[in-house]
């Protein structure tokens, strides 16, 4: 039944026929137990989903279950909201799906400005680059939406994310040269 599911279990029993255990490292007993239950459902509660999202996604990346890497992929599309963009937007580049990176990135289009959503403060000390990074991809989509709404021209947009940038080089900058988690008090210390 898992071989039918797993290009990797199908791999494993045909190489050794007489295998009836795979241990799986990664996994704990609520996890695994979950895991097990979806070979044979082909689904699992949402709930369940959420709660062992990276679990799942680490193990479907490894042992080729794509249908659970999809089942996953539509949770988080589905839950996707202000407060959790920039972690589903991490999850997404970790675990490299683009469709839910896509998913993202056009939703944040129209949820605001960043620096609004629940996880902002947490991820300019935890991973600035990240928020970096979703910066400049969102400002690839909207350059182009700007430039026909308001006739912006190529060089304002790029001085625009050349600021974004030398801002988080300097968060970065700020966080290398204290050791602390960078803050507020301490972007002032270096711009007054």
């Amino acid at each position: 039944m898992q071989a039918a599911r797993s290009e990797e279990f199908d791999a494993i029993f045909q190489a050794d026929t007489n295998a009836k255990e795979i241990e799986i490292p990664e996994m704990g007993g609520e996890e695994l137990k979950a895991f097990v239950s979806f070979f044979y459902t082909g689904s699992l509660p949402i709930n369940v989903i959420a709660e062992y999202m990276t679990t799942f996604l680490h193990v479907a990346e490894k042992y080729k279950v794509h249908y659970l890497a999809a089942v996953c992929e539509d949770v988080l599309v589905s839950k996707l909201s202000r407060d959790n963009a920039i972690t589903t937007f991490d999850i997404a580049k970790k675990y490299c799906s683009s469709d839910v990176k896509e998913a993202v990135l056009k939703k944040a289009l129209k949820m605001g400005e960043i620096s609004t959503y629940g996880e902002y403060k947490l991820y300019t000390q935890k991973d600035p680059g990240l928020l970096l990074e979703f910066y400049e991809q969102l400002s690839e989509r909207i350059g182009p939406l700007l430039a026909k709404r308001r006739r912006i021209t190529p060089g304002m947009f790029h001085l625009a994310l050349w600021t974004l940038q030398l801002f988080f080089s300097g968060v970065a900058l700020c966080q290398a040269i204290t050791g602390f988690a960078v803050n507020s008090d301490c972007w002032n210390q270096i711009i007054p």
